[in-house]
Formats: C-alpha cells, structure tokens, sequence
C-alpha cells in the first residue's frame, strides 16, 4: 500500500476545516485548528484530534509549492483561481472539507470544499511525502 494513502486513510477529513495554510519553498503546511477525525479500526470516524498539521512535500521539479496547486471556483461556470486570490477567500473562514482524494497516479491530494458559500476544490500535485503530526 503508497505510504501518502496509508497517511491519509488513517483520518477522516469531512466536516473538518484547514484553518490555515503555510508554504516555504516546496513545503506545503495545512493547519487543521480544530483537529481531524480518528478513525476506528472498521473506518468509522470516532472522535476529533488535538490540533494537527498536515505537512506535505512536493517534487523538486516544481520551482514552488505554489505552482503544485491547481484551483477552482465552481459557480454558474468553473473558474480558476491563483493562489493569491484563494488565499483572500481562504483568510477569512478557513476551508471546509466534504472530502478528500488520494491519486496515485500523480501523487496528488484533492481537497473538496469551499469557504463559506463558495464551492471550491483545490489539488496539490507531485507529492512525495504527508507527514500528519499534533501542533
């Protein structure tokens, strides 16, 4: 089994928020302020965590963390959006999560949401490694 789904399958994201995002370089830092699913041993969410930090390394051959995002704003038509203006959207309400998505083929994590009544689903592409940890 890839180790990043292993990571990931021990959590369980829906309901959750990212309250905020850091990123230096090709390290992508996700904060989960209010903590994340434990899962039982049958997959069942049981109870939220301590605070979390989801750390996510990305591919050398990106120049930044910022260009391993693809973002969107659905809407009455699909809208891209930077990582700027996401970010404005994102500083105030932090992201709700519905659900969360492991590709292996790409080595990318979909994040499936939106901030307040904005739909909004945002990928991280070309990572090598999710380290998830207390705060």
């Amino acid at each position: 089994m890839n180790n990043i789904f292993k990571q990931l399958s021990d959590y369980g994201f829906h309901d959750t928020i990212i309250s905020s995002i850091e990123g230096n370089g090709l390290i992508l830092k996700l904060n989960f302020d209010n903590g994340v699913y434990l899962l039982s041993q049958l997959g069942k969410e049981t109870f939220l965590s301590k605070p979390i930090q989801m750390i996510l390394k990305i591919r050398s051959d990106f120049t930044s963390f910022e260009n391993a995002f693809e973002i969107r704003k659905f809407g009455r038509k699909v809208k891209y959006l930077d990582y700027t203006t996401f970010l404005k959207y994102f500083k105030e309400k932090g992201f709700g999560i519905s659900m969360v998505y492991y590709n292996n083929f790409n080595n990318s994590i979909l994040f499936d949401g939106g901030i307040e009544k904005k739909n909004i689903i945002f990928t991280v592409e070309g990572i090598t490694q999710v380290t998830i940890c207390e705060v």
